[in-house]
């Protein structure tokens, strides 16, 4: 072959390489800004929900239930959406079919935080209650003799009393002669990441012999619930909401020392900032970003202590303002090491590379 036509071909395999290298950077760098955009998403459905969940809450918004309700009926369906015919002929099957009690059996398991599925429990165990048998001359006297008893206290000095016992929180001393209760309160959202620094770390501490409590961050009322038992708390990727500030205000009157983890350096504005990748976007999703690393980084700086995943990422915590960070790096976990001997065992699976499909 002569000497010119393997110039022309090595020149056109370097310009087919040369291309692919960058066809390769800008799909590498499509991606990070993808992951960018899906992080704002989810702190932004995140927000969203939270929002939610408080206006659910609102005096406002239990007042104005019976209008929505009736606004459902006017249309002939009820709250859930379901036609009201419809509905009644249902009953009527049931009715047929098992009786009064099918009904309200029915009702009950459907409804059972509402008024009518707790006056229907109420009305059924009743009727399912035993009659007590009536009582002794004795008993009734000791009743009577009760009832004129004046108390022993108000119940504004009982209730001073109870507060005195169980809201005093508990010193350093007394925490650390009890066995350890971990609460890890987290972003259980992003499935990969509650892999690897909560269940993970759950396994890990429960194979101490210490007791784990893992609870979404969203869910403000079981968090302040588990907060009053644990003796040591963790705020896994947690931004700084109303909400967690109630959390942490809490952790605080509970004389917890909190510590922050993540995984990521989603609390740093600047290293976000000299992201190329960030300047693709427009101003409204540039802005969307950096709030949420603005309300990651004021929860980090809240709490005492911090996590991190690598050296690297420990060092930028301090850099950022925390006074200590430790390292506890990603690591397996039950559910890996078995699929691993499962793979071990059988042998990955043989693929057909004969045949190259490409779907457009």
């Amino acid at each position: 072959m002569p000497v010119s036509d393997l110039t022309d071909d090595s020149e056109k395999n370097r310009q087919v390489l040369t291309q692919a290298e960058a066809l390769s950077a800008s799909y590498r760098a499509s991606a990070r800004i993808q992951g960018m955009l899906v992080d704002g998403l989810t702190h932004e459905a995140a927000s969203l929900r939270h929002m939610l969940d408080t206006q659910r809450r609102t005096l406002s918004w239990r007042v104005t239930a019976p209008l929505r309700v009736v606004r459902h009926l006017m249309k002939g369906q009820l709250p859930t959406g379901q036609k009201i015919p419809a509905l009644c002929q249902r009953v009527k099957d049931i009715y047929q079919d098992e009786g009064l009690h099918g009904v309200t059996q029915r009702i009950q398991a459907r409804l059972p935080d509402t008024g009518v599925g707790r006056v229907i429990a109420r009305y059924t165990s009743n009727r399912h209650k035993p009659s007590s048998p009536p009582a002794s001359a004795e008993q009734t006297q000791a009743q009577q003799d009760q009832s004129v008893q004046p108390p022993s206290m108000t119940a504004a000095e009982r209730q001073k009393a109870l507060a005195g016992v169980y809201a005093k929180p508990l010193g350093a001393e007394v925490l650390s002669q009890l066995t350890p209760h971990i609460l890890i309160i987290a972003e259980l959202s992003l499935r990969q990441c509650a892999k690897y620094r909560v269940w993970q770390k759950e396994e890990q501490l429960r194979s101490l012999g210490w007791t784990v409590d893992v609870v979404d961050w969203r869910d403000t009322e079981q968090a302040l619930a588990a907060l009053q038992v644990c003796t040591e708390v963790i705020f896994y990727r947690v931004p700084a909401f109303e909400s967690v500030e109630i959390l942490l205000h809490e952790t605080r009157r509970l004389g917890l020392s909190p510590w922050w983890e993540v995984d990521d350096l989603i609390f740093s504005a600047e290293l976000y900032q000299e992201n190329g990748n960030l300047q693709t976007l427009d101003m409204a999703e540039q802005k969307q970003l950096l709030f949420g690393v603005r309300l990651f980084r004021k929860c980090l700086l809240s709490c005492d202590r911090a996590i991190a995943s690598t050296r690297v990422l420990a060092q930028a915590m301090v850099d950022a303002g925390i006074a200590s960070a430790v390292v506890i790096e990603n690591a397996l976990d039950q559910q890996t090491i078995e699929i691993a001997q499962s793979l071990a065992e059988r042998g990955v699976p043989v693929h057909d590379t004969t045949r190259l499909c490409c779907v457009n």
